[in-house]
């Protein structure tokens, strides 16, 4: 839009706006709001929770060669919003294989780097692309479960497993 709402409603002259480019009304509802300013009270701790299980599953699986960790440094500091791992080519199994494995120890993994060109509803437009690094990423990476509330019981079994399927 070429003008804010608030500009509109400031405005001593009746002002019609106009739209240059496609695009989506992300506007959030008054309530929305609400929910959203306690939630911020709750974020200093979410955020060093997680902190604390990326550091314990660095600790458990740093041993293993062929896991790539998420890289984090005081100066580019991570929300580990997602804890992603990549399972190298040269490892006991594939990335698809270790997913099928977790969830039928009753774990729920994700993929982890989703290539936009090869989605299918992107495909069509963009399938010719050669992204070799992220295609490769796309095939070996998962996030595995990390939230605020996940207690060290709940890490550690899916640490366990983790490890038994990668063979260590």
């Amino acid at each position: 839009m070429t003008l804010s709402d608030l500009a509109r409603h400031q405005s001593k002259r009746a002002l019609i706006e106009e739209y240059h480019a496609v695009g989506f009304n992300y506007r959030m509802t008054d309530l929305q709001a609400a929910v959203g300013i306690e939630q911020l009270k709750k974020l200093p701790f979410m955020l060093e929770r997680r902190k604390q299980i990326a550091a314990r599953y660095n600790e458990a699986l740093g041993v293993l060669d062929w896991v790539h960790l998420p890289f984090s440094s005081s100066d580019m500091p991570h929300t580990y919003q997602s804890y992603m791992i990549q399972l190298r080519a040269e490892g006991p199994k594939s990335r698809d294989q270790v997913m099928q494995e977790m969830l039928e120890a009753g774990v729920a993994t994700r993929r982890g780097v989703m290539a936009i060109h090869l989605e299918p509803a992107y495909r069509h437009r963009h399938a010719h692309a050669p992204l070799p690094i992220t295609e490769e990423a796309t095939r070996q990476t998962l996030l595995l479960p990390n939230y605020a509330t996940m207690t060290e019981d709940e890490q550690a079994y899916v640490i366990e497993h983790l490890l038994r399927i990668l063979g260590s």
